[in-house]
């Protein structure tokens, strides 16, 4: 299956979410890829179902409901009710501490009894990577012990190729190593040759960049995913130069889609 686009912005708060979801409706989604966008908090436009018809107005469909351990925990229904009003059928969660083997083997076993937790709900629990996950113990990624521990059916990859590039290692090796297991993949750019797995180095603040502008390889990441069957692969713009994530792209593309031809024409 090919790969679809999808915009991601992260949204500080749900005041501001409203105003760019309702106020600049052109902005904020068609223009971006004419079709698919990644969710936003339903709460940016009342309630699920309005936001599901809002987005549906649009054209723009929601493909993952990002969460965490305590959420899943504390409000597990009212998740599971909301990810299903959305017709969405991924829950990703975008953080684990990776501070030891041990940590690592919990956290495998918690994400298993919650991801079997979905799967008897029909929806797909998925680990969203950053750098930290490159730390070795015994020889061996973080990453690669947590998915080593886990159940394919209770835990897919969403991996990040830049966070991946950032830990050192090849993403599009990642994509391929996961096939079959990584429904979804964020595209996102940096732009300055960094190797680190501290997910605060402060050699990262402001290296961010449009994607397809840095120093990731998207032909072959783009490559990996078609063979991989990726689903989504999602535009990541991350906080960048002070400026918002759409007004960045805006000051530069006119026209959205010409940051991504920056991706097609690198990729060929």
């Amino acid at each position: 299956m090919g790969v679809k686009l999808a915009d991601w912005s992260y949204w500080h708060n749900q005041k501001r979410a409203r105003k760019r979801l309702l106020g600049h409706p052109k902005k904020g989604s068609r223009a971006w890829f004419q079709r698919n966008r990644k969710r936003l908090p339903p709460g940016a436009v009342g309630s699920v179902m309005d936001y599901r018809q809002k987005l549906g107005s649009l054209g723009l469909k929601t493909v993952a409901y990002g969460s965490n351990v305590d959420l899943l925990n504390s409000k597990f229904n009212e998740i599971v009710n909301t990810v299903k009003a959305l017709d969405c059928k991924y829950v990703v969660i975008y953080y684990g501490p990776c501070q030891s083997k041990e940590q690592v083997l919990q956290d495998a076993k918690t994400y298993n009894e919650i991801g079997k937790k979905l799967h008897a709900e029909g929806i797909q629990l998925c680990y969203h990577n950053h750098c930290q996950e490159f730390a070795k113990f015994d020889g061996e990624y973080g990453l690669d012990i947590l998915f080593e521990n886990t159940d394919p059916r209770y835990l897919a990859a969403q991996i990040d190729v830049a966070w991946v590039t950032i830990g050192g290692e090849d993403p599009a090796k990642f994509i391929h190593k996961y096939k079959g297991r990584c429904p979804l993949i964020h595209l996102k750019d940096f732009s300055k040759e960094i190797v680190t797995n501290v997910l605060n180095d402060p050699r990262l603040k402001g290296i961010w960049t449009e994607v397809g502008t840095g120093v990731v390889d998207f032909k072959s990441v783009l490559s990996a995913a078609q063979k991989a069957g990726v689903e989504w692969g999602s535009v990541e713009q991350d906080q960048l130069r002070d400026l918002p994530p759409h007004g960045k792209h805006q000051s530069q593309y006119p026209k959205p889609e010409e940051a991504w031809g920056k991706v097609a024409h690198k990729s060929q």
